[in-house]
């Protein structure tokens, strides 16, 4: 939990399936570009965050590898929730990370569920509440 802004930089995965990391901002939650990972390769690799993320204002996935022909994507492996409480024209998940021409074909986040998060919130919240899962897809003009 901080009071502040976070910013996290990939990989960050957890040990174990029934382990995990819930991040608490009060601010912001800025994701930060990891270790190039597509390098000499013509497919897209993936920056990994295992935890589920909740800002009270916006959650930034900051541009990345821009000199690069094929840029590394983000996937968070548990979920994103951004309130926007403190912004009036930012979306509450701003998403800057760009693939260039593999936009069409890979997503640049990905977001995969997991049941452990749900656990876990009866742990640290104290109450059971009824979660869901819906899925968004995204699709150029």
């Amino acid at each position: 939990k901080s009071d502040e802004n976070i910013s996290l930089t990939p990989n960050i995965t957890s040990g174990s399936a029934t382990s995990g990391c819930i991040f608490l901002a009060k601010g912001n939650i800025y994701i930060k570009g990891g270790d190039y990972l597509s390098g000499g390769s013509s497919e897209v690799k993936y920056d990994r965050i295992d935890g589920f993320l909740i800002a009270e204002d916006t959650i930034e996935v900051e541009y990345v590898d821009e000199e690069q022909v094929t840029r590394d994507g983000i996937e968070i492996f548990g979920g994103l929730v951004g309130l926007g409480n403190h912004t009036s024209s930012t979306p509450a998940i701003d998403i800057k990370r760009d693939l260039r021409l593999f936009n069409y074909s890979y997503p640049a986040v990905l977001v995969s569920t997991s049941e452990k998060y749900a656990k876990m919130s009866k742990i640290f919240f104290a109450t059971e509440a009824p979660m869901y899962k819906q899925e968004i897809g995204f699709k150029g003009l």
